[in-house]
């Protein structure tokens, strides 16, 4: 599933009694595909909030003209399912995060990098609610398909029994790799012992790589691959759905398994490619081209279930696109790290950190070519993180890392490591023509520089804020006018 591909599914309210304040934000959604209405008098928003409840809500924490705080939780206890984000200026954010305890969902910071910004604000949301009803419709399915599966087609060419214990087998795996191994050795037997493959789709990578097989004896799958960006110019996700339109892997398993004909099947779930099933036989007959087609249906229902899941999982930890701690995630364990250091009286220090070239990336390769950018990059500091260092996406272009047991000028040494790694990396497997990233870092400390987790965050915040009109470099933080630590540290490098 790609997020813009569904956009259009979800509705926003934006409440002001100054509504023009937020007309690039609203202009920015509705660019982006999101259904968007705005109202000045509660009246009419509460009147239309019954007959059509809003999936999203943006407030303006400047409200002057109504209790904002009166109306949230009005808000939040008749609308339990949407989710209220409140706009609200960078320098005021320690003002309003307490409404984050009080039914607001997130917080939208003014001003924005971009408008891309605010849009990937909402898309976590809608991402996680989405996923939410596909699982849910998915385990209905589920309940109902083991006890009153679809029957074979009339053309099939197995009896109702051995239908039944397909399906059986089939929705009773808890992994994708079970499924598939069910799928691969029933379909191989109903092939007359076919051998057969799946090729594994790695989007981040866009390459093949062999997995499973069944029949292959004597032939070693390790390794056995496709960089699809090399082979296939201009590729894109969407040809794996005709995999035998794609020359370079038909050449490939023609001259690997010594075949002259085969047939391919792609494998999906919630609309998105996983892989490619590749028998090694010719085309079957009419009878058992329709029990495949039947199985097939099933597979995607039973993958998709599977993969529902696991995102709706990773979707409220995770940051879909990168897989590290998306934000409010990541925002949480900054208050754990700041208890943990007052306990230990060590320092915890934090890194927030932009990528240079988003917008460019954005509006010269797209979207899809951007999360890989991003992903890639992210890896990278991963790799280069120590084990218990915590990483996560805390903006579109925006990532943050907490350093335990570190201080500030440890965390600068760190930052400018990671933005010279970054600066020298070599991103052309992942965008043949991105010329390359760099990074902007703002650092600050705790007990040094911040009382708390939110000064930490927003200390860090405002040093970024200060390089990014400047360029590529780093940046510390200041302590507040007046400020006293909690407690006084013995600075130590990394």
């Amino acid at each position: 599933m790609k997020i813009e591909e569904v956009r259009t599914s979800f509705t926003v309210y934006v409440i002001a009694s100054q509504v023009e304040r937020l007309d690039g934000l609203i202009e920015s959604l509705g660019l982006a595909g999101y259904m968007v209405a705005r109202f000045q008098e509660l009246t009419a928003a509460f009147s239309e909030f019954f007959s059509n409840p809003p999936h999203f809500l943006l407030f303006d924490s400047q409200e002057s003209k109504f209790d904002l705080k009166k109306v949230i939780g009005q808000v939040s206890t008749q609308l339990p399912e949407s989710h209220i984000f409140l706009v609200t200026p960078v320098s005021e954010r320690e003002k309003v995060v307490p409404y984050l305890e009080n039914g607001v969902y997130d917080l939208v910071l003014m001003p924005l990098a971009s408008p891309v910004e605010l849009v990937r604000t909402i898309d976590r949301a809608a991402e996680r609610d989405y996923f939410m009803y596909m699982n849910e419709r998915l385990m209905q399915a589920q309940t109902e398909a083991p006890a009153a599966p679809p029957p074979p087609s009339e053309k099939s060419d197995v009896d109702e029994g051995q239908h039944l214990d397909f399906v059986k087998q089939l929705f009773s795996q808890t992994t994708l790799d079970e499924v598939l191994a069910v799928f691969l050795h029933a379909s191989s037997n109903l092939l007359k012992g076919t051998p057969a493959v799946f090729f594994k789709y790695i989007p981040n990578r866009r390459m093949l790589v062999a997995g499973q097989g069944v029949g292959l004896e004597g032939v070693d799958l390790s390794g056995l691959g496709m960089d699809l960006n090399e082979n296939v110019p201009g590729f894109r996700a969407a040809q794996l759905r005709d995999p035998l339109g794609v020359d370079p892997f038909v050449e490939m398993v023609h001259e690997v398994f010594h075949v002259q004909d085969f047939f391919a099947l792609p494998v999906e779930a919630l609309n998105e490619t996983l892989g490619i099933l590749c028998f090694l036989t010719s085309q079957p007959s009419a009878e058992v081209a329709a029990t495949l087609s039947d199985w097939s249906k099933l597979l995607e229902r039973a993958l998709s279930l599977i993969e529902a899941e696991k995102r709706l999982h990773s979707v409220t930890t995770k940051d879909f696109h990168t897989d590290v701690l998306n934000r409010q995630t990541f925002i949480s364990k900054i208050s754990d790290e700041i208890s943990r250091s007052r306990r230990t009286q060590m320092p915890v220090s934090i890194i927030t950190m932009a990528v240079d070239q988003y917008g460019q990336l954005s509006s010269h390769f797209g979207q899809e070519e951007a999360q890989l950018a991003l992903r890639a990059a992210a890896r990278i500091i991963e790799k280069h993180s120590r084990v218990n260092d915590v990483f996560g996406r805390t903006g579109v272009d925006e990532f943050g890392l907490l350093l335990p047991h570190t201080g500030r000028q440890g965390a600068m040494v760190k930052a400018e490591r990671l933005r010279k790694t970054i600066q020298s990396a070599d991103f052309s497997k992942v965008l043949s023509k991105f010329p390359g990233m760099t990074l902007s870092l703002g650092v600050s400390e705790y007990p040094s520089l911040a009382r708390d987790a939110e000064e930490l965050l927003q200390s860090a915040d405002e040093a970024l804020y200060q390089v990014r009109s400047q360029g590529n470099k780093t940046c510390v933080s200041n302590p507040p006018d007046g400020f006293e630590p909690d407690f006084l540290v013995e600075e130590k490098g990394v």
